[in-house]
């Protein structure tokens, strides 16, 4: 990243893009102060993260070596998780609060005040005061999300599992089958959404891990853009620069290819309907429409974005 503030309008020729993304600084001599952080992003490379405000423009900046997963909790707290399995706490303003050894993570989620991590064989809760619980013990855990006062994990078989956060045991389980690579709120209290990696589905689950419906998904997808409160899901192909928005009941409502940027992995729903998309490089941001609008450039490599 340069020094100051940096972004890109967004406007100009396709062909141009990748070197306004690339040449953000050209913009910090115009812009007002920036605002207040409502967007965290993990650079892994640059050894960073960033707050950046409203208008993706760098607030602030957090020293972290090689940061790969974030997660916000509830009280504004960020989650942090490094290579080499160190967890650092955040408070709201980019604090470290607590550096935590918590070795090979697979996935991290929050669930109030608290952080919710997968290893390859146990589900973990650490709680506000660092204390730590353990939620399940079992072979193939992939994923995890939080889901009013439970957690919910998925695994390679293809089953979901919901968990107490008190660590005595599963409330519900289902098998659907498949290979669940990620999990999200749904819009139903306690319902989830499911990402079936293996058959490319996308699943929608009733609090008691009912299937309420299930499409084939012609893209290859890792994770889930939930947009917060609706049914409405974002999905980035990770083979082609390509986008897709799903509404209730599983109908495809936006279906954009041909994105400017390569790399495409992660989809965060963004306001007014809006989505930002991570590549290495930078943040793509799409309208509700699907149209281009203004992003974010300059990194080494984007891990991770969280609001």
């Amino acid at each position: 990243m340069g020094d100051g503030r940096w972004g890109w309008s967004g406007a100009g020729a396709l062909a141009a893009l990748g070197f306004a993304l690339a040449g953000g600084a050209l913009r910090r001599a115009e812009l007002a102060p920036c605002g207040a952080v409502v967007l965290w992003a993990a650079d892994r490379d640059a050894n960073f993260v960033y707050g950046l405000d409203e208008e993706l423009i760098l607030a602030t900046r957090v020293p972290l070596v090689s940061p790969l997963e974030l997660a916000r909790g509830r009280d504004g707290r960020v989650f942090v998780l490094r290579e080499r399995g160190v967890l650092d706490v955040l408070d709201s303003s980019g604090i470290v609060l607590r550096e935590l050894e918590v070795g090979t993570i697979l996935d991290l989620d929050a669930s109030g005040e608290s952080a919710l991590l997968v290893q390859p064989s146990a589900a973990l809760c650490i709680g506000p005061d660092f204390g730590r619980t353990l939620l399940a013990s079992s072979p193939g855990l992939r994923c995890i999300a939080g889901s009013l006062d439970s957690a919910i994990v998925g695994t390679d078989a293809g089953r979901i599992e919901r968990l107490a956060l008190d660590g005595s045991g599963a409330l519900a389980s289902v098998l659907v089958g498949g290979a669940i690579v990620d999990l999200a709120p749904a819009a139903e209290p306690g319902g989830v959404f499911a990402l079936d990696g293996a058959g490319r589905r996308l699943l929608c689950l009733g609090r008691g891990l009912e299937v309420r419906w299930e499409i084939a998904l012609p893209i290859s997808a890792l994770h889930l853009g939930v947009v917060p409160g609706e049914e409405r899901v974002w999905l980035v192909d990770t083979d082609s620069p390509r986008v897709q928005r799903y509404g209730p009941g599983g109908v495809l409502e936006l279906d954009r290819g041909g994105l400017p940027l390569a790399g495409l992995d992660r989809a965060l729903p963004w306001t007014g309907g809006a989505v930002l998309l991570g590549a290495p490089g930078a943040i793509l941001q799409l309208d509700a429409r699907g149209h281009l609008a203004p992003g974010q450039g300059g990194f080494n490599f984007l891990a991770a974005l969280a609001r």
